[in-house]
Parts: structure tokens; sequence; C-alpha cells
């Protein structure tokens, strides 16, 4: 196997690899907009007025409104529905040993 070969061979092998990941939900990218984010109440790390923060779908606990909702801001009871520009899964928990 020529040099060339070997370069376009392992090319391929990570081409492969990442689409694996990406259609497994492993690989962490920004994907615009919110129509593909989850709306099962999973936390997820969105982009908030310019700053990462933690949201997921939910209800206001003030007033029965769902949106998308900022875990980080503020209190429970101050939560209010944000406007996320972005979106990413969050990385996996680590697994015990």
């Amino acid at each position: 196997m020529t040099d060339l070969e070997a370069f376009k061979f392992a090319c391929d092998a990570a081409k492969e690899e990442r689409e694996r990941l990406d259609s497994d939900g492993l690989l962490c990218h920004w994907r615009e907009g919110m129509e593909e984010a989850p709306t099962d109440g999973q936390d997820i790390l969105a982009i908030v007025d310019g700053a990462r923060t933690i949201i997921h779908w939910g209800k206001v606990s003030h007033v029965p409104l769902y949106g998308w909702i900022d875990l980080v801001c503020c209190d429970v009871e101050d939560r209010d529905i944000c406007h996320p520009s972005h979106w990413m899964p969050l990385p996996p928990m680590p697994e015990d040993d």
C-alpha cells in the first residue's frame, strides 16, 4: 500500500466513524434552530442571548405555558421561557467503573 493509499484509507475510516457517532447522537456540534431539538424534557446545551446555558422543553411553573426553559439563569420560581438560537446534546455521563 502506498502512502497515498494509506492516507485515503485513514480518511475514509475517519469519515465512517464520524458518521456513526453523528447518527448515534454522540458527536457534539452546534445545531441551528430548535426544530429537531428534543422536547421530551431532556436537558440540552443551548445558546440563549449569546450565552451558553442548559435548557429543556417544559412548563413554566407560574403560568400554564410550555417552551424552552433556561435551567441556569435563576431560581425555579423565577424561570421563564427563553428563545435559543442553537443547541447540542449534552455528552453522556461517565460510566461507573
